[in-house]
């Protein structure tokens, strides 16, 4: 009985883990425009290639604004990194700008193209 005990205790967790992609209402992935699906696609999950990313993440807040967690999920990447690495070069180079400008913190805070 103590052996079943131990294995059942050590055993690796089979339960998924949700991604962020659960975390996004209405799964936003799926509701692209085919255009920027195409974009996505052309990406691949490994691309590491600063400029096409900012290009892509303008794209999509050209499309509609968005929050953080939401341009994390599509790019199924952690938001502190995308944050890091992509939105902070972006605002500070005027490629994108808060949705609401006084309050960056705002819970409600996405990110529009400038126009």
């Amino acid at each position: 009985m103590l052996t079943a005990l131990v294995q059942e205790l050590s055993a690796p967790v089979t339960e998924p883990v949700p991604g962020l992609i659960e975390l996004v209402p209405d799964r936003l992935v799926n509701q692209l425009p085919p255009e920027l699906q195409t974009l996505l696609d052309d990406l691949g999950q490994k691309c590491r290639d600063v400029n096409k990313m900012q290009q892509f993440i303008h794209e999509l807040c050209r499309w509609r604004n968005l929050k953080l967690i939401e341009i994390a999920a599509v790019l199924d990447r952690q938001p502190k990194y995308v944050l890091r690495k992509f939105i902070q070069p972006m605002l500070k180079k005027s490629l994108i700008k808060y949705t609401f400008p006084d309050m960056p913190n705002h819970p409600e805070q996405a990110y529009t193209v400038n126009k």
